[in-house]
């Protein structure tokens, strides 16, 4: 009788099943995470055919921003918090050209907690 000798064989752990397992616990994580969504600016635009408001030059607020996100009141530098709105409807905002968008944001957004809510923007 001979005896057969049996080799030894090297238990593996199949990658293929590794890899679905891998991309079903992905789906389930993106498909089961909830999305955070920023709310933005409220802006309504004038439609086309409106007439222009007119507010008296006594009850606007002239404002510049620029580049670095300095805030100028009456050429005076000022901050968001010390802005006088007192008795001010609406607003004219004068950006610089290269000013970054979240500076504007952030004068818009205060500017709407203060009730003005007529803007103005012009590009200089």
């Amino acid at each position: 009788m001979k005896v057969k000798s049996i080799k030894n064989k090297i238990n593996e752990i199949p990658m293929a099943s590794m890899s679905d397992i891998a991309f079903l616990l992905i789906i389930f994580f993106i498909i089961s995470m909830s999305f955070l969504y920023r709310q933005g600016i409220q802006l309504s635009l004038p439609k086309k055919d409106t007439t222009p408001v007119i507010v008296q030059l006594k009850n606007i607020l002239i404002l510049k921003l620029d580049k670095n996100g300095v805030l100028y009141e009456q050429n005076k530098i000022t901050t968001f918090n010390k802005i006088k709105t007192i008795k001010k409807t609406a607003a004219i905002i004068k950006v610089e050209k290269t000013c970054r968008y979240k500076y504007l944001v952030s004068l818009i957004e205060n500017l709407q907690k203060n009730n003005i809510t007529k803007i103005s923007l012009k590009k200089i």
